[in-house]
């Protein structure tokens, strides 16, 4: 990709953490730097080192993270805020990421 086009990729990434808990499509995303979508598959990818959808997961798990700690709500609400549609969800994909489950996570602390 060309610099400029890698340069863009910088206003989907705020884009995306301003919207971590929305669902967000590939043509939502390539239409703010108005590229196709394969082009922006591919820049962002290489920008990133990860595709979009990779890169929104790992932000709303670390976000999630920092709010189980920082927060008593119920594990569900937090889930829900951070953009996966149920429990079972987000507690397959932080205990894949993370090594241990929501709740333990947050008693860890």
């Amino acid at each position: 990709p060309k610099a400029g086009a890698t340069r863009r990729m910088a206003a989907v990434f705020d884009y995306i953490d301003a919207r971590l808990g929305s669902d967000l499509s590939l043509a939502e995303l390539s239409a703010q730097v108005a590229m196709s979508k394969y082009h922006f598959l591919r820049t962002f990818k290489y920008t990133s080192g990860m595709t979009p959808h990779q890169y929104m997961l790992g932000r709303r798990l670390r976000t999630a993270a920092t709010a189980l700690r920082a927060t008593k709500k119920p594990v569900t609400r937090i889930a829900l805020d951070h953009g996966f549609g149920d429990l079972s969800t987000f507690n397959h994909f932080f205990r894949r990421v993370m090594g241990v489950t929501p709740t333990a996570y947050r008693s860890s602390t």
